[in-house]
């Protein structure tokens, strides 16, 4: 799979290209995962905040559930794309058990 590749341009307010980057898709699923666990991580110190940064044992029982939903929903979808590379098929045929050449000629008229 590393042989697949996300071409990712980054621009600036003005909606203009800054930066062109490509990443293979394992490494870029892997930055997404990453960066969604960031996000939980930052929705947690809201939390702390709001719970008057009490430890989170001491939160009210609602805030822990409220929490504890947000919370599973994001790794769920965190482990989903990072599993992208392994689950990846085209009419049956698994995209990570062969080559990009491969993968093409196969599913590719």
């Amino acid at each position: 799979m590393s042989e697949f590749k996300v071409k990712i341009e980054y621009k600036n307010k003005n909606l203009e290209t800054v930066v062109e980057k490509e990443y293979s898709f394992p490494d870029y699923t892997e930055m997404l995962n990453l960066e969604l666990k960031r996000v939980l991580m930052d929705i947690e110190d809201a939390f702390y905040y709001f719970a008057g940064n009490k430890q989170k044992k001491d939160w009210p029982e609602e805030l822990t559930a409220r929490f504890n939903k947000i919370r599973h929903k994001i790794l769920d979808q965190a482990n989903a794309i990072q599993r992208l590379p392994q689950n990846l098929s085209y009419h049956g045929i698994k995209a990570n058990s062969m080559s990009i050449n491969e993968f093409i000629s196969k599913t590719m008229p």
